[in-house]
């Protein structure tokens, strides 16, 4: 009995001591945790700084309006009245950049060789137009026409119309163009061609009309530029010659030249001046211009000997070529048994003893002796 009382106190006892610690427990606060951030600081820079680096600017600044480059807005341009060269101002080089819309290259130039046939091509901005900074307004072109059979090289130069806005875009434009607009016919005009040399006279009206399709379709593409620039189709107006080479192994080779304007096609042989072998049909007036007198396009066929040159050019150009210097020099360097390169001929068309204002443009193409 004794021991069931004393188990009954011992037990009573845990009891509340467990009770007590219990208590205890829910009394104690809560443990609190730190968080700790980096506070990182950003050194300022001196104000000081940043004042020397301006001021090596305005040192640079200052060196450049040492050599002034000539901007000229294309507002200046048209009212500035024109002022013609000196005998010996020669400009063999630009000196204005014109900063108008759609501006072209100072010069281009080109060339390619098919065994015994080689071109050359160049369009170089006029003396006047490098003095006042006015846009280089003609443009050549040579491409290769793989359609024909044998195959063909097709030599390009364009006039732009000194007036028209924009017809330095007209001028780069075609020349591009044209190139398209005839393979898509190569087989009905090299057909046409072909029956033309062989004294097919009916032969003669199918090319006129493969022609005009050709000249059409420039004139919508010119069409669509000039729209495009909210410009009327007189902005974008040029003139447009070509020549078609056959290429291959042959000694009297076939070339049909055909356009729309004033440019002609020369020949040149050894010894002798500049023959000129076809002039587009000109109408009354003013000279026909792409894309208003597309109708008005014409062509010739013709054949040079080995050793012969042909010449596209534009009627400037051809002016040019006449002088009495520029023909002697000119005529023994081109009917050289090795034509010049590229570079070389670029700096023959245009080297000259006196100024000449227009722009000059050229396509020449040399047959050798075979292919």
């Amino acid at each position: 009995m004794n021991g069931q009382v004393l188990l009954v106190v011992v037990l009573s006892l845990a009891c509340f001591a467990l009770l007590g610690w219990a208590l205890v427990l829910r009394r104690r606060p809560p443990e609190v945790r730190t968080v700790t951030k980096e506070i990182v600081r950003i050194k300022e820079v001196p104000v000081v700084q940043i004042k020397e680096v301006i001021k090596e600017v305005e040192v640079i600044r200052e060196v450049v309006k040492e050599v002034p480059v000539p901007v000229y807005t294309s507002a200046a341009i048209v009212s500035e009245p024109e002022i013609a060269l000196g005998p010996n101002e020669y400009l063999t080089e630009p000196q204005a950049l014109p900063d108008v819309p759609d501006a072209v290259h100072d010069t281009v130039f080109d060339g390619a060789r098919f065994g015994g046939v080689v071109v050359r091509a160049a369009s170089i901005r006029g003396d006047l137009a490098r003095r006042d900074a006015r846009l280089r307004r003609q443009s050549t072109a040579i491409a290769l026409l793989s359609r024909f059979g044998p195959p063909v090289l097709l030599s390009v130069v364009a006039a732009g119309d000194p007036r028209g806005a924009r017809s330095q875009v007209g001028a780069a434009q075609v020349c591009r163009s044209v190139q398209v607009k005839i393979s898509d016919r190569a087989y009905g005009i090299d057909a046409a061609w072909t029956a033309v040399q062989q004294g097919d006279t009916a032969a003669g009206t199918e090319l006129t009309e493969l022609l005009r399709e050709v000249t059409l379709a420039l004139r919508d593409s010119l069409t669509l530029t000039a729209q495009g620039r909210n410009q009327p189709e007189s902005a974008v107006a040029t003139e447009l010659t070509g020549v078609l080479s056959r290429l291959g192994d042959m000694r009297d080779r076939p070339h049909l030249a055909f356009g729309v304007g004033a440019s002609p096609v020369l020949r040149v042989t050894a010894g002798t001046d500049f023959e000129e072998v076809f002039r587009p049909a000109t109408a009354v007036g003013d000279v026909p211009r792409l894309p208003q007198r597309h109708d008005l396009v014409s062509w010739q066929t013709f054949t040079t000997a080995p050793g012969e040159t042909v010449i596209a050019c534009t009627a400037g150009t051809a002016e040019y070529l006449r002088r009495d210097q520029v023909r002697e020099r000119l005529a023994e360097l081109w009917s050289d048994d090795e034509p010049p390169g590229p570079a070389a001929f670029l700096s023959q068309l245009g080297a000259g003893h006196q100024a000449y204002p227009d722009d000059r443009t050229a396509v020449a193409v040399w047959n050798g002796a075979g292919d």
